[in-house]
């Protein structure tokens, strides 16, 4: 019976000396293990692991959102349901706007299904023309799909025209280079899918909403351009002077 004994303590006692031995020989071939997978709209998450020993290093680090990709079915191709209002888009700004049919971009044919607004100012009160600049036959329009076409025309006359110049310059947090000062209709369209102002009703969405007279890029005539005030969203209103100080916040198509 000793002997039996003494036979397994000595055969467990090589086995911990073998598993000793293999932890410290072992080369770690560390490796990125995914953990949580991520979505469009959640993160997910990853550790560091050796591929030979699978010993834990302690180190982690989360996986970025895809962001929805949109296909010309109006949906995501990786999650297969579109943004709704009020959702972050790819340029790091609200979701005001989306239409299931699509609409035309004038200046380029683009055939884009949403528009996203900034959620912070653009600057603090911008003039829509710089100060010795005077602008004839802008050939600006009012309408969903206008506003990029007058921004790059704003600005072909008048190179510093501060409102343009700023949504033109503007990248936004994910660093895109499409945005633009919207025209009338972008800035204060009904959206289909609700029935609501959709730029000037986007306080439930972003916190601490300006109040006060925004800016577009469509003209009325002379020196009037066409804007609206928040405080009374239901009706456009023209700023009288190129050279009055308004609110602005750049929009995106896509």
């Amino acid at each position: 019976m000793k002997l039996i004994i003494l036979y397994f303590f000595f055969i467990f006692s090589i086995l911990i000396i073998t598993c000793n031995t293999n932890n410290k020989e072992c080369e770690h071939d560390w490796k990125w293990k995914t953990i949580l997978e991520p979505t469009c709209i959640t993160s997910g998450s990853k550790i560091e692991i050796c591929s030979k020993c699978n010993e834990e290093s302690g180190n982690s680090e989360s996986i970025t959102a895809f962001g929805h990709s949109i296909n010309k079915n109006y949906n995501c191709s990786i999650c297969f349901n579109p943004y709704k209002l009020g959702d972050t888009g790819p340029g790091g700004g609200v979701i005001i706007y989306r239409k299931e049919t699509g609409f035309t971009m004038v200046d380029n044919g683009e055939i884009c299904y949403y528009l996203e607004v900034s959620y912070s100012l653009i600057g603090s009160k911008l003039t829509f023309a710089s100060g010795n600049c005077s602008m004839t036959s802008l050939m600006t329009g009012s309408q969903l799909g206008y506003g990029r076409r007058n921004t790059a025309n704003i600005l072909s006359i008048d190179p510093n025209a501060p409102a343009a110049k700023a949504c033109k310059e503007y990248r936004g947090p994910n660093n895109k280079d499409d945005w633009f000062l919207p025209s009338i209709d972008e800035l204060a369209l009904s959206s289909s899918f609700e029935a609501e102002y959709a730029f000037l009703n986007i306080t439930k969405y972003i916190e601490n909403f300006e109040k006060g007279i925004y800016l577009s890029s469509s003209e009325k005539a002379g020196e009037e351009i066409w804007g609206k005030d928040s405080n009374n969203p239901m009706f456009w209103l023209s700023v009288s002077m190129y050279y009055y100080p308004s609110l602005v916040r750049a929009v995106r198509a896509f």
